[in-house]
C-alpha cells in the first residue's frame, strides 16, 4: 500500500477523489563489448542490456561515432519494427543536463522501435567489421576503440570491454582513460560468458565517457611441429676388431603421418627396420645413406610409433660413434645411449655433452621414456663385456669416447712412473717432494676435465709407485751403508770393551772378597774356650 486514510467521525459519510497517472519508465543499461583483433580485420560486438522498470517501453536509443556508423553496422534484437539512423536525439530524451559524451563530437544515433512495449531486460546486439592491417614485425599499429553506448534518458550506464586477438598478434601496453583494468578470466569482471571465453585483456567502466587505444604488433608465426621424437635410445657394441653393431630406437609422435627421412652413417650395412615391432618397407633417399620410412596416416590425430633401426659398421673409431640422424626440423627431446666395450678395455674419457649415468638410473630413464608407448621399449642388444650409459637432452648426434686396453694403459703408466722415479734419483728428498706435489696439482686440474683418466692412472700406478718407493729406500740405504758399517763396527767394539770392563770389575770384586775373609775381626769377643 502506498497511502492509507481513516474517517474520524464514523457517523458522517466519507469519500475521496484521487488523480492517478502512470509512473514514467526508468531505464538503465550495461554494455558488454568485444573487440576481436585479427590479421585482416577488427570484429566488434556490443551487447547492450537495457533494464526497464515501472512502465513498458517500446523505443530505445543507442549512439556511436559517425565514422563507425558509416561502416557496415548490423543491429539485431527481438521484435524490432524499425531501426532508423537519426542525427540527434529527440528533446524529450536529452534530459535536463546536456550529455557530456555528446558535446564536441560527431555522433550518430539509432532509434530502435519495437512491436510492443517491454519491461524488465531487453538486449540489443550491435556488430560491425572494420579492415585492419598490422604493421611489420616489431612495429606497433595503434587501434582506437570507439565507444558504442546506450543513449536517451538513462538513470545510469556502465560497461565491460573484452579484447581478443589472433595468435600471430601481440598487444602492447594499452592507453586508457576512465577505464579500470579487469581480469579477463573473472566472471565478475567479464560477466558475459561468450566474450570471456576468448578474451586476453579486459576493462570495465562505471560511467562514460572513456577512451582506449591498443598498440598491436605482428609476431612471427611459430613453427608447428607435426612430428616429434620424445626419446632416442641408442645401443652400440664395439668389438676388438673395431666392428660396431648399432640398434637405434626412436619414439615418434606425429599428427601428419608423412615420410620420415633417416640418414645412416656412411658405409653402414642395414640389418632391419621395424615399426611398432613389425618389418616396414623403406625407400632410398637422394643419397645412398638416406632412408625414407613411411609412417601410417594419422587422420589429424596424434599417433605414436616405435621406429627401430639396426645396422653394422666396420673400422669404427671410438672417437666418432655416430647414430642415425633424423631431419633437422624434427625435434628430439632426450637421448639415452648405451655403449658396450670388451671386458679388458677401460673407458678413460667421454664427450662432456653427454652425462654418464649408472645402470640403475638408466633403467629409470628408460622407464620414463616407455610411458604411453604402443609397444615394449627396452634394450635389445645382448650384453658383451662392460656397459656404459650416457644421456643428453636433444638429438643423439655423435658420441666421442677414449677406450684403451688395460695392458696398454698399464704399461704406459708404469713406464712413465718408473722413468720419472729413476730420473728423480739425482734429486734431493725436498725436491722430490716438490715434484710429487706438482704432479698432484696437475692431476687435480686434469680431474676436472677427465676424471675417468685420473682414476685409472691412480689405480694402475699404485704398483709402479711402490716399486719406485722401494728403489728410493734402496738408494738411501746404499748411500748410508759406509756410515752404517762404521757405526756397526764402533758399536761392536764398544760392546766388546764394555764386556771386558764388566769382566774386570767382576774379577776385582772377587779378589776383594777373598782378601777380606783372611783378616781377623778385631771386634769379635774371645770365647770361653779361648779364655781357658
Amino acid at each position: 500500500m502506498a497511502f492509507e486514510f481513516r474517517a474520524v467521525d464514523r457517523g458522517q459519510s466519507a469519500g475521496a477523489t484521487f488523480d492517478v497517472s502512470l509512473k514514467p519508465a526508468q531505464v538503465s543499461a550495461t554494455v558488454h563489448r568485444l573487440v576481436n583483433v585479427q590479421p585482416g580485420s577488427i570484429e566488434q560486438e556490443a551487447v547492450i542490456q537495457y533494464r526497464v522498470r515501472y512502465a513498458p517501453l517500446e523505443t530505445f536509443y543507442l549512439k556511436m561515432p559517425a565514422e563507425v556508423a558509416d561502416s557496415d553496422v548490423q543491429i539485431s534484437g527481438a521484435d524490432i519494427k524499425e531501426k532508423p539512423r537519426i542525427n540527434e536525439l529527440p528533446p524529450d530524451q536529452l534530459g535536463e543536463a546536456p550529455d557530456p559524451n555528446t558535446e564536441g563530437g560527431n555522433w550518430a544515433y539509432y532509434k530502435i522501435v519495437l512491436q510492443s512495449g517491454v519491461t524488465g531486460t531487453y538486449d540489443l546486439v550491435v556488430r560491425l567489421r572494420q579492415p585492419f592491417l598490422a604493421g611489420e614485425t616489431e612495429q606497433a599499429t595503434t587501434i582506437k576503440v570507439e565507444p558504442i553506448l546506450a543513449a536517451g534518458r538513462l538513470s545510469d550506464q556502465n560497461g565491460h570491454i573484452a579484447v581478443a586477438k589472433a595468435d600471430t598478434l601481440a598487444i602492447g601496453e594499452p592507453v586508457i582513460e576512465n577505464l579500470i583494468p579487469a581480469d579477463a578470466g573473472s566472471a565478475s569482471d567479464l560477466p558475459y560468458p561468450r566474450h570471456r571465453a576468448i578474451a586476453s585483456l579486459a576493462f570495465k567502466y562505471n560511467a562514460p565517457p572513456f577512451s582506449l587505444s591498443l598498440p598491436v604488433i605482428a609476431q612471427k608465426e611459430a613453427t608447428v611441429f607435426t612430428t616429434i621424437v620424445s626419446g632416442a635410445i641408442i645401443e652400440q657394441v664395439l668389438a676388438r676388431d673395431d666392428m660396431l653393431n648399432t640398434h637405434a630406437t626412436y619414439l615418434v609422435a606425429t599428427s601428419q603421418g608423412d615420410r620420415l627421412p633417416v640418414a645412416l652413417p656412411p658405409d653402414a650395412e642395414l640389418t632391419a627396420v621395424l615399426l611398432n615391432g613389425n618389418e616396414t618397407p623403406v625407400e632410398r633417399g637422394l643419397s645412398g645413406d638416406e632412408l625414407v620410412v613411411r609412417l601410417p596416416p594419422s587422420a589429424g590425430q596424434v599417433s605414436r610409433f616405435i621406429l627401430e633401426i639396426s645396422y653394422s659398421l666396420k673400422d669404427v673409431s671410438a672417437f666418432n660413434l655416430a647414430a642415425p640422424a633424423l631431419a633437422e626440423e624434427i625435434p628430439t627431446q632426450q637421448t639415452l645411449w648405451r655403449l658396450w666395450i670388451p671386458e679388458d678395455y677401460c673407458l678413460l674419457w667421454h664427450d662432456r655433452v653427454f652425462s654418464r649415468v649408472g645402470s640403475g638410473n638408466s633403467g629409470y630413464v628408460l622407464q620414463k621414456l616407455r610411458a604411453s608407448q604402443p609397444g615394449e621399449v627396452t634394450f635389445k642388444l645382448p650384453g658383451q663385456g662392460k656397459d656404459f650409459n650416457f644421456t643428453r637432452q636433444g638429438a643423439p648426434g655423435r658420441l666421442c669416447v677414449m677406450v684403451v686396453g688395460k695392458e696398454v694403459i698399464s704399461v704406459v703408466v708404469w713406464a712413465l712412473i718408473i722413468a720419472a722415479g729413476v730420473l728423480m734419483l739425482k734429486l734431493s728428498g725436498f725436491h722430490r717432494v716438490l715434484v710429487i706435489l706438482a704432479a698432484a696439482l696437475a692431476a687435480g686440474v686434469i680431474h676436472l676435465f677427465a676424471p675417468l683418466l685420473v682414476h685409472r692412472i691412480l689405480r694402475v700406478g699404485v704398483f709402479a709407485a711402490i716399486l719406485i718407493l722401494l728403489l728410493w729406500l734402496a738408494q738411501w740405504a746404499y748411500s748410508r751403508w759406509p756410515q752404517l758399517r762404521q757405526q756397526w763396527a764402533a758399536g761392536k767394539q764398544r760392546a766388546a770393551q764394555e764386556k771386558r770392563d764388566a769382566g774386570a770389575r767382576k774379577q776385582q770384586k772377587t779378589n776383594v772378597t777373598e782378601q777380606g775373609s783372611e783378616i781377623p775381626d778385631k771386634k769379635k769377643k774371645p770365647s770361653k774356650k779361648d779364655q781357658g
